[in-house]
């Protein structure tokens, strides 16, 4: 056998492309990603090649699209409803809420998520006329939620166990975030993505939440006062992240007498732009970041942060400094 013949052998394109097909075909993780709605047949196909892999699930519901074929929304009910227990992620789509009720309801109602760990809704388009959401989902394990959507609507999932959740376009204030933040002692990594600015009751008592096991908090975004009241009454160990977007409405506090506030307690300072973000070093805690959300960057009050008690000794800056005479007196005050 010549060796060009050997090479050809070797490279013999319809063995390789079966070969590959096999592997494809008995490997279950390359078919256990579902988008519902689905052809029942290409449903099917992922259904049984997929096993005994858990299953990554998106579902998007619109009777725009089930309006199309009066059978689909039966067809995907009948589909989901059989794979319910191996779901380990699941994404939902819906953009009215009476809609995703009456979806689960009649094709899901209390069947068991039992091995669903990870639940991402998005609720984004819903209409303030649209009656709430009622459906509770049966998610015993569920450990990471990412929701999007109207904040009344958190009160239907489980919170207790929680490790991970994000919330987008929230509309909280401090006080919803400690009440929330209650409901989840287990909880390791917080998100608020793009929330609203509120404000608390001042009226009404804050009460003392402790995360023993947080790893990471951010919020976008808080009112200083906000924000301040929310680090007070909230504890967490000394190796958690934090970092906050704040904000001056014009009548809490600046960002500078907000930052001065905590001077006392940390032995370092930096500030640097893009955004203006002002981060208080430690020696015994993680390091502690506050950003702003502003369309151009405002100068520095150095003499409104020096009025307030300092035990820095390290001062770290990476932006466009003040008149020389300004900053010798903040560094003398």
């Amino acid at each position: 056998m010549s060796a060009l013949y050997r090479i050809e052998s070797h490279f013999n394109l319809p063995f390789r492309c079966a070969r590959w097909r096999t592997v494809a075909v008995n490997a279950p993780s390359l078919w256990s990603k579902i988008i519902l709605p689905l052809p029942l047949k290409m449903f099917k196909l992922l259904r049984d090649r997929s096993v005994p892999a858990s299953l990554d699930l998106d579902v998007f519901v619109s009777y725009e699209l089930f309006e199309r074929d009066d059978d689909l929304i039966s067809r995907t009910g009948d589909s989901l409803r059989h794979i319910v227990p191996r779901v380990s992620r699941l994404h939902v789509r819906h953009p009215a809420d009476n809609q995703m009720n009456d979806f689960l309801g009649s094709h899901i109602g209390q069947k068991e998520f039992s091995s669903l760990t990870s639940l991402e809704v998005d609720e984004s388009e819903i209409e303030d006329d649209i009656r709430e959401a009622v459906y509770v989902l049966n998610t015993p394990l569920l450990r990471k939620l990412a929701f999007f959507g109207r904040t009344s609507s958190l009160s239907r999932f489980p919170l207790a166990n929680l490790t991970d959740m994000t919330l987008d376009a929230m509309s909280l204030s401090g006080l919803e975030i400690l009440k929330l933040l209650s409901a989840t002692p287990r909880l390791e990594c917080f998100d608020i993505v793009y929330g609203d600015v509120v404000c608390s009751d001042d009226t009404i008592p804050l009460p003392n939440v402790s995360l023993p096991l947080l790893r990471r908090l951010a919020i976008i975004e808080l009112l200083t006062d906000e924000a301040d009241r929310l680090l007070y009454h909230l504890e967490v160990p000394p190796s958690a992240h934090l970092k906050l977007w704040v904000s001056n409405d014009g009548h809490s506090t600046t960002i500078e007498d907000f930052i001065g506030r905590h001077m006392a307690t940390h032995y370092g300072l930096k500030i640097f732009v893009e955004p203006l973000t002002f981060t208080l070093m430690s020696k015994c805690k993680e390091d502690i970041s506050f950003c702003t959300l502003l369309d151009s960057e405002p100068a520095v009050d150095f003499l409104a942060l020096s009025k307030h008690p300092t035990n820095l000794s390290r001062l770290e800056l990476a932006i466009e400094l003040p008149p020389i005479k300004v900053l010798i007196g903040a560094l003398r005050a």
